[in-house]
């Protein structure tokens, strides 16, 4: 779908790629990709979404990162239609209420206590206890899935190095906004990636396109995200006049006409994305060793501090939930 001139610059810099080996995360992008898809694409959007310096993020991660084979690269360049990762081309949502029909399926049948916010965590003779705004709570184990370094604000006694790891924790916040128009004009397709940096959100996500009961009769929504950090001009902007920019910069753009939006919500994320910096590596092994003493697991995207989306946290609950049940003594 791009221009002659851009398609040969993406091909030829793939095919032909001069770039060493990489010891950083913007080297990996070059080496991986060449010059063209890197420069086009790969590098202004992952600036845009990390707020960092590419070469200050290490190469752990890369795995997440697709790598279509040079099959796909030629016949996309080609015109040839490809199916890329089926994983991402199939998939189920729940036809009402959301992704959070799946959050209330799992609780369903436990023992969920809901609206206890955690505020101090202390270990006692067998277990934990757990101070909340409205009272305590006694475990016998813990497992920490709340983001890691606002646990070990909680807790008395944590040595130096495990604080000075948790203080340099890298991580993102997301600033989304909901857009709802008055026709259907966004059903038909799920997402588009921006790397343009003039256009505040990096994604938005076509809520219609999974499921119909998302929107109501003859209307349409996208959510908008945007990553910030301390510092980034658009972190503290106003909640009206950000929800604005988003509006403005979507029509701009052509993804929406601003004449037709009927609603807008905005809502803010502190922890949302896992950097993962080259200290990550190091810092995240200091705290996981600490907790590993405790006996407490660490869980999630942000009680491992990883980069992990839902389907590998689920998964990893399930390996857990078994590992947990077989460390309980039989009770017969």
């Amino acid at each position: 779908a791009l221009d002659k001139q851009d398609i040969y610059e993406c091909l030829i810099g793939y095919l032909m790629n001069p770039h060493p080996e990489p010891t950083d995360f913007e080297e990996w992008v070059l080496y991986t990709f060449g010059d063209g898809i890197a420069g086009k694409y790969l590098l202004p959007y992952n600036e845009k979404i990390w707020k960092v310096p590419l070469k200050s993020i290490g190469l752990e991660w890369v795995e997440r990162v697709p790598r279509p084979p040079v099959e796909d690269i030629v016949k996309s360049a080609l015109g040839i239609e490809t199916e890329g990762y089926t994983h991402q081309l199939n998939f189920y949502y729940p036809v009402t209420g959301g992704i959070q029909s799946l959050v209330q399926s799992f609780a369903r049948g436990g023992q969920v206590t809901c609206g206890f916010a955690a505020r101090r965590i202390k270990r006692e003779k067998g277990g934990w206890r757990v101070t909340g705004d409205t009272g305590q709570k006694s475990f016998e184990r813990l497992v920490i899935a709340m983001p890691v370094d606002e646990a070990l604000s909680m807790m008395d006694g944590v040595q130096d190095d495990v604080k000075r790891a948790s203080d340099s924790l890298v991580y993102n916040s997301v600033r989304l906004v909901l857009v709802g128009l008055d026709d259907e004009s966004l059903m038909d397709k799920s997402a588009i990636y921006i790397p343009d940096p003039s256009v505040a959100p990096h994604r938005v996500c076509y809520m219609g396109y999974f499921s119909p009961e998302n929107v109501p009769s003859g209307c349409s929504s996208l959510v908008a995200e945007v990553t910030t950090r301390p510092g980034h001009p658009l972190h503290a902007m106003p909640a009206d006049d950000f929800v604005q920019q988003v509006v403005d910069d979507l029509d701009r753009a052509g993804i929406i006409d601003s004449r037709r939006v009927k609603t807008t919500e905005g809502r803010d994320i502190k922890y949302a994305y896992v950097v993962h910096d080259k200290e990550h590596r190091k810092n995240v092994g200091i705290i996981r060793s600490y907790f590993e003493e405790l006996g407490v697991s660490l869980h999630g995207r942000f009680g491992e501090f990883e980069y992990i989306n839902m389907d590998e946290v689920v998964g990893r609950s399930i390996a857990l939930a078994k590992k947990l049940d077989s460390s309980v003594p039989s009770r017969e």
